[in-house]
């Protein structure tokens, strides 16, 4: 997606289960440079949906593959 306000790409992530939203709430405080930063999140049709920045590149288990270690399979 894009936020119009600030003319950049954004993810808009729908999430599940019941600590969701103070989850999102904990996240609009984060700042951090290794930390994705938060926008806002918002409910919509009874469903949380959360807004955050697009960071390029590969996530954690295409690093760790390219480095030569095996990720977790587990979650």
């Amino acid at each position: 997606a894009r936020d119009p306000a600030a003319g950049r790409p954004v993810l808009v992530k729908r999430i599940t289960g019941t600590t969701g939203k103070a989850r999102a709430t904990d996240a609009l405080g984060l700042d951090h440079p290794g930390i994705v930063r938060t926008r806002r999140w918002m409910v919509y049709e009874g469903d949380l949906w959360v807004v955050r920045d697009v960071v390029r590149g590969k996530n954690l288990r295409q690093h760790l593959v390219a480095l030569g270690k095996r990720p977790d399979t587990e979650t």
